[in-house]
């Protein structure tokens, strides 16, 4: 569990996430937020070794985040390409979260016009 110490630092960052977040594209939004939640459920019981290097991704990524969104100008693409030292880091289970982060992120999106139509 989130010591009382860290459980505020934790709440903060992950309420900044989810803010940042509402500055995405829908569609990545709602990916995005889903994501995050369940990260951050999932990591609850977690390590003090294992928390250190949750909470430092994390921020990696708000920070991250900040800065591409400051400069987003609509033609320019968010995230960043992952580094064969940061694939190889990963845990089996990891790489299959990503996967499957993958596979989501790469479905068509139905607009809606088109799924009020197939009813």
């Amino acid at each position: 569990m989130w010591r009382n110490s860290n459980a505020q630092q934790v709440l903060q960052l992950y309420k900044l996430i989810l803010r940042l977040h509402r500055s995405l594209p829908l569609e990545m939004r709602i990916l995005g937020d889903e994501y995050v939640k369940e990260e951050f459920r999932r990591h609850k019981e977690i390590g003090t070794e294992d928390r250190a290097v949750f909470l430092k991704e994390w921020i990696a990524y708000s920070v991250q985040m900040t800065t591409q969104l400051s400069g987003l100008h609509g033609s320019e693409k968010l995230g960043s390409q992952l580094t064969e030292d940061q694939m190889e880091a990963f845990k089996d289970d990891q790489l299959g979260q990503l996967y499957q982060l993958y596979e989501e992120s790469s479905k068509p999106i139905l607009s809606k016009d088109k799924s009020d139509n197939s009813r």
